[in-house]
């Protein structure tokens, strides 16, 4: 599908383009409208559409401007402008930029309209074919057997000229490169893993793998089949495209590898095996290269999957005493399931399905528990959605502090326990110590020390250190916060305590811990 732009100023123009138009039929989709050319050229920046249809006149920067500005960095984004019979002229000096045509206002048809459109789409499809075809040894820039080998690596057909391509004369292997999208702040829950479609992209891959006589086939933007003799000479340059689209675009490739090919009517499972292996980043999101001979282990997994869910209802158990009863109750559940169970993703997801339903069902819920139920539904979405286990920890742990912060639970310690705890929560970032608290709750330093330790098992410094270690973890992945303000707002005055008592808790730096959070721990990249 082709992205579409529309920019128009006024807004029935707008909405009659934008709903009258039959988008999908004609193999495009209407990402983004702008009512004024500056916002227009903010959506180009952001989305790189395929194609733009924008008016002449609008306010804060007119049509011809946006084209000219547009001209300067996207020489193959097809521009259809808007105009009036008044405004012609501009219409013929638009041509110089590269317009495609125009559409009269007063007059404006939306069989026309598709006509033109179709006229644009033809463009792109065979602009997309020329662009694969010069990825390509000079004798192999036959769009035919392109075509055949593109459709031979999706799977699409088994059968490929190679007598008359130079490059099958050795053994080969193929490689499936997918750029993804470095997450940040991460706003909503743990957003899944987005593909990075700049079109910059495919030159930037074009520069640093080709050399070696390597074929760049592009299956769709941010995603990438590459062709291979030399194993060692790609490996060192992946290294660089590692670097180059973290510095430029913000992103991460990934890269699935097949084993080597010796005859090119392999070439479509060689293209199959390569892609099967990014399945492999579910579990090992941290890595970068996949191979087919890679085995997952399955024993050490399925030790480690309750370890960290053990270690995530643990980290509320001061604060929540319950959570230690639920999950011994729950514990022989988790490893029966996986001891019956493959080690998929699918599985991995339905296991985490299985616990927040037995979490709704057992923690004592507020009598309104539709606030709950909303959090459920949403996390079955995310985890659904979640490309990898690192990611469904995170979320788990967010939904089983929202289920806790939703649970009477508090109310089965003591009242003056439960009073106490609720003036932390209220001023655990100010210079909160065991006498200030003493005053307001008009106990002694004795008795309070005394209750924390029956009824939390903890010392009341233990206990302010981890409220304020959790509350800053949420700032580290949900804010824009720099790190000496985030150690502020959580009652720690001098930053370097703060890291040395964020650390001594987490076993990270803050800086650590909010890049693994938001980016995939990328600390293997730097």
């Amino acid at each position: 599908m082709y992205k579409v732009l529309i920019a128009e100023d006024e807004i029935l123009v707008r909405l009659g383009l934008a709903n009258s138009i039959p988008w999908e039929q004609l193999g495009m989709v209407l990402t983004a409208q702008a009512s004024n050319g500056m916002q227009a050229y903010e959506l180009f920046l952001s989305e790189h559409p395929d194609v733009i249809i924008t008016d002449i006149r609008m306010p804060l920067m007119d049509g011809m401007e946006l084209i000219r500005k547009i001209r300067e960095t996207d020489a193959s984004c097809k521009i259809i402008i808007i105009t009036c019979v008044e405004e012609f002229e501009y219409a013929r000096q638009a041509i110089s930029y590269q317009v495609e045509d125009y559409i009269l206002k007063l007059t404006m048809d939306m069989s026309e309209i598709e006509t033109i459109l179709s006229k644009v789409r033809t463009a792109l499809d065979e602009s997309h074919l020329v662009r694969k075809a010069d990825s390509l040894p000079e004798a192999a820039r036959d769009t035919s057997l392109l075509t055949e080998l593109y459709d031979c690596l999706c799977g699409y057909r088994s059968h490929f000229s190679f007598n008359r391509f130079p490059f099958f004369s050795d053994s080969f292997q193929v490689a499936f490169i997918r750029i993804l999208l470095m997450r940040q702040n991460v706003p909503e829950e743990y957003k899944p893993d987005r593909i990075c479609t700049d079109k910059s992209l495919y030159q930037l891959l074009q520069r640093q793998l080709e050399h070696d006589h390597g074929i760049l086939i592009e299956k769709a933007p941010g995603d990438y089949f590459f062709l291979f003799h030399n194993e060692s000479s790609f490996l060192g340059d992946f290294d660089s495209v590692i670097t180059l689209t973290r510095n430029y675009f913000n992103a991460r490739p990934i890269c699935g590898i097949s084993p080597s090919v010796p005859h090119p009517d392999e070439l479509g499972k060689a293209g199959q095996c390569a892609q099967a292996c990014l399945s492999q980043y579910f579990f090992y999101p941290q890595e970068y290269l996949f191979r087919a001979d890679a085995h997952l282990k399955p024993d050490v997994l399925k030790a480690d999957i309750p370890a960290r869910i053990n270690k995530i209802f643990l980290s509320f158990s001061d604060s929540y005493p319950c959570i230690r009863q639920l999950w011994s109750e729950y514990a022989d559940h988790i490893r029966k399931f996986l001891s019956d169970s493959p080690v998929d993703c699918e599985h991995i997801r339905k296991l985490f399905y299985y616990l927040a339903d037995y979490l709704l069902d057992r923690l004592a819920l507020n009598h309104n528990c539709e606030p709950a139920d909303n959090c459920v539904y949403n996390y079955h979405r995310y985890i659904f959605e979640a490309s990898n286990i690192e990611s469904i920890y995170y979320i788990f742990e967010r939904l089983l502090h929202k289920l806790l912060s939703l649970t009477d639970t508090i109310t089965t310690l003591s009242k003056e326990m439960a009073e106490i705890i609720r003036y932390i929560e209220q001023h655990y970032m100010e210079n909160l110590t065991l006498d200030i608290l003493s005053t307001h709750v008009n106990y002694s330093r004795g008795y309070l020390c005394s209750i924390f330790r029956r009824e939390l098992n903890t010392s009341f410094g233990n206990y302010l250190t981890k409220v304020r270690i959790s509350h800053a973890k949420q700032l580290l992945t949900s804010s824009f916060l720099r790190l000496y303000e985030i150690a502020e707002q959580t009652g720690f005055y001098d930053y370097s305590h703060f890291a040395r008592t964020f650390k001594k808790v987490t076993g990270f730096s803050p800086q650590e811990y909010q890049n693994h959070q938001s980016v995939d721990t990328q600390e293997d990249a730097e």
